[in-house]
């Protein structure tokens, strides 16, 4: 069984009528209510007022809604999954090829050009089978892919450099991970120069790495999920570093050199 969390505003939401039958779905709702007959199988529908983003309702789940034994593996989506992953659905049908830790999606807007098209037909090592899955590798300092240029994601950095008054070059992991009072984490980006994101804040992870996440950071959970209520920013912060919160190690250049 699959445990699917879907963070909802005003998105179509009757592609959930799709999702396998054994999966246990919780839909967050912070938007305008969904018309009776919408949803035609069972869901877990609870309403949450709309503030912090996905970021803010996967932290909700987290403290709220969380049980490990629902399954091997939970899913987090937004309402809209197929900008960032053309193929969501068909990709639960094979969470035995998932790894413990799973990006579900491949790009933020292909309309866009984010990430451009080139690398989006060369990079196909993560696919499964024919279903084009990728993460983005980031600069830990800039907050910004490394293989293309990306002005919005210089512009997170820079927001988030500018609300703590820290200089340029400053490692931007490392500080929102003391901020949380994640120490263990902070160190471990400190050490480190990239990150690794599946775009969309679109991903699984298997329960056990989640109940331990939940176990070691259970007295900076309540800062966390405050932490996505007070800036829109804190939700891009917060999409590059789920995968880390759950176990996805950081990349230091000097040992693969």
């Amino acid at each position: 069984m699959l445990t699917i969390v879907i963070a909802r505003y005003n998105e179509d939401i009757s592609w959930v009528n799709n999702l396998p039958l054994y999966a246990k779905v919780y839909l967050y709702n912070k938007g305008p209510n969904i018309e009776p007959g919408v949803i035609r199988r069972d869901v877990n529908l609870i309403q949450l007022p709309n503030e912090g983003r996905e970021s803010g309702t996967y932290m909700y789940h987290l403290i709220n809604g969380f049980k490990p034994q629902e399954g091997d593996f939970t899913v987090f989506t937004q309402g809209d999954p197929f900008d960032h992953s053309p193929n969501f659905i068909k990709l639960l049908d094979v969470p035995h090829r998932w790894q413990d830790i799973q990006p579900l999606s491949m790009m933020w807007l292909e309309k866009e050009q984010i990430p451009p098209i080139t690398i989006l037909q060369d990079e196909r090592n993560e696919w499964i089978g024919n279903m084009p899955v990728r993460s983005e590798y980031f600069g830990l300092k800039t907050w910004a892919p490394i293989s293309f240029f990306d002005e919005g994601a210089w512009r997170i950095g820079r927001v988030y450099f500018d609300r703590h008054s820290l200089s340029i070059g400053t490692n931007i992991a490392a500080h929102f991970f003391q901020l949380c009072g994640l120490v263990e984490l902070a160190e471990q980006a400190m050490k480190a120069d990239l990150g690794v994101f599946s775009y969309g804040g679109i991903f699984a992870v298997r329960n056990n790495n989640i109940a331990s996440f939940l176990d070691t950071a259970k007295s900076c959970l309540n800062k966390m999920e405050e932490l996505t209520r007070t800036g829109n920013n804190y939700g891009y912060i917060f999409e590059r570093c789920w995968l880390h919160l759950f176990g996805e190690p950081f990349i230091d250049l000097n040992k693969i050199r």
